[in-house]
């Protein structure tokens, strides 16, 4: 198991993966492991053998290109009397979410304010390959305590209702990081229970890979929000059938108590 962290070497800066996927291409941050010391990109399912260019950048202005033949498990980034060696993983058999943010904006940005919601395009990956891209309305942040975790969680509200892997149009989900456990299997073993003893209203899941603005984030569970709608929590809607009776919001109206004497 490697350890991944935005730490960098004090010459190699930047390693970027340039990957095609079906028709468009996707950049790919590398990440750098100091328990191994080592560079890693991380791939999307079925691509771990493929072929891409990657763009290797020195904190003092160096600047190179280098090629990754397919099944080459490392490739070695040489400059001056240093070497680099850049390894391949990839987390097989799951969906992978690639996120574009208006203006390019990064991970960074949204960690600042957990509340920004930033628009952008979400391009779905399936196991093999076939992409499907849709608008986003907002990209931000999810969770109160777990916001404060180094791996975070987010919400997406879509443009529009979307039947985002087969769990239902709707447009807003959930990415948990899961921080807690990071094979996530309490959350897959959790929510496959819910929906085995017959739990109505189990939100569904989907483990996927994510990548924001090029960045990889990690492996996340993808679930449906819980929240009163169709395709979630088909029940009468009480705060919209009070403003219907009210004709408008309560707090607009007078306010009187009255007490026995």
């Amino acid at each position: 198991t490697c350890i991944l962290s935005n730490e960098r070497e004090d010459l190699l800066d930047t390693l970027t993966a340039r990957l095609l996927v079906g028709e468009k291409e996707f950049a790919i941050q590398a990440e750098y492991s100091i328990a191994d010391t080592q560079w890693y990109v991380t791939l999307p399912a079925s691509y771990q053998n493929a072929e891409l260019y990657l763009e290797a950048r020195t904190s003092n202005g160096g600047y190179e290109n280098l090629k990754r033949n397919p099944e080459e498990d490392t490739v070695i980034f040489t400059w001056k009397d240093k070497y680099y060696p850049i390894n391949f993983i990839s987390a097989d058999n799951i969906e992978s979410l690639y996120i574009t943010l208006e203006n390019h904006q990064s991970l960074d940005w949204i960690h600042a304010n957990k509340f920004k919601k930033t628009p952008g395009v979400l391009t779905i990956a399936d196991i093999g390959g076939k992409l499907e891209s849709v608008t986003i309305k907002g990209f931000y942040g999810h969770g109160n305590d777990s916001w404060e975790a180094d791996k975070k969680s987010y919400n997406i509200r879509l443009a529009s209702d979307y039947d985002l892997l087969g769990m239902g149009a709707n447009e807003d989900f959930v990415l948990l990081a899961g921080y807690r456990m990071n094979s996530l299997m309490s959350y897959v073993t959790s929510a496959e229970l819910s929906r085995e003893i017959g739990f109505n209203y189990a939100p569904e899941f989907r483990l996927v890979n994510l990548y924001v603005s090029g960045e990889y984030a990690g492996v996340y569970f993808l679930t449906e929000k819980i929240e009163i709608d169709e395709n979630r929590i088909e029940i009468t809607n009480l705060y919209e059938k009070t403003k219907e009776v009210n004709h408008g919001y309560l707090r607009n109206f007078t306010y009187e108590m009255y007490l026995n004497e």
